[in-house]
């Protein structure tokens, strides 16, 4: 070993010793996947509760002078609230996997976990004040 490759005295030599993807890593990666597809089931559950009206027939019924009442289905507006329970736990639970894995700089927290668990949050709220 030549004397440039040698650490100066008394420092340690860094080595890494992880190996690929530990189970910490892949229960993150798979709790950030599960949060894509419960948002992406919450805004179907929303778009199937939203009434739909009858596009240019709304302005000729209101000429007409005819009342039209169309409801929302809050059957869907309650799965919403539940998946953004459940969308809130799994990222809240990925984010406390990710503080235990974080220990070196190079190490980074998800974003997709964090800004899930923030808007399922307030997603969450909104749909238990309004259904009551």
């Amino acid at each position: 070993m030549d004397d440039q490759n040698r650490p100066p005295t008394g420092e340690r030599v860094w080595t890494e010793r992880r190996r690929g993807k530990d189970w910490i890593t892949r229960i993150i990666e798979i709790l950030s996947g599960i949060s894509w597809i419960a948002i992406i089931a919450i805004f179907v559950s929303v778009g199937f509760a939203t009434p739909q009206g009858g596009g240019g027939s709304w302005a000729l019924s209101n000429l007409l002078g005819e009342t039209r009442v169309v409801t929302p289905n809050y059957y869907y507006y309650g799965v919403a609230r539940y998946l953004s329970l459940a969308t809130f736990l799994l990222c809240l639970f990925g984010f406390v996997f990710n503080i235990f894995r974080h220990k070196r700089k190079t190490d980074r927290y998800r974003k997709s976990l964090i800004i899930f668990g923030a808007v399922s949050l307030i997603s969450f709220i909104y749909w238990t004040i309004r259904l009551g």
